[in-house]
Formats: structure tokens, C-alpha cells, sequence
């Protein structure tokens, strides 16, 4: 685990990137920091209060 100062993209994908390996799935809210996994080669759903995209 790591805390962060800011949830932006980054901070979020090098932190992503050092933990998982890509072509793994990640699921995750709509927060925008999120938003270039896809560019990173992850398989990135999100998962939305009432629906689900990118499945």
C-alpha cells in the first residue's frame, strides 16, 4: 500500500505500473487518474454507480 498526496494519473500509473504487470485486468471507479491504463496495455474496465463500460 502507498498513500498519496494527489490521485492524479501521475501518481496512479507509476504506481500501478511498479505493482502490477501489464495485460492484467484492473478494475476501477471513473476517477480520471485512471484514465490512461488502456494507453499502458492494462485491460481497464470501470465500474460506474449504476453501470459497467469497456466490457
Amino acid at each position: 500500500m502507498e498513500v498519496f498526496e494527489h490521485y492524479s494519473v501521475h501518481e496512479l500509473t507509476p504506481f500501478i505500473q511498479g505493482n502490477i504487470e501489464p495485460e492484467n485486468a484492473i478494475v476501477t471507479d471513473g476517477w480520471k487518474g485512471f484514465n490512461d491504463l488502456k494507453k499502458e496495455g492494462y485491460d481497464h474496465h470501470q465500474i460506474f454507480q449504476d453501470k459497467v463500460t469497456d466490457i
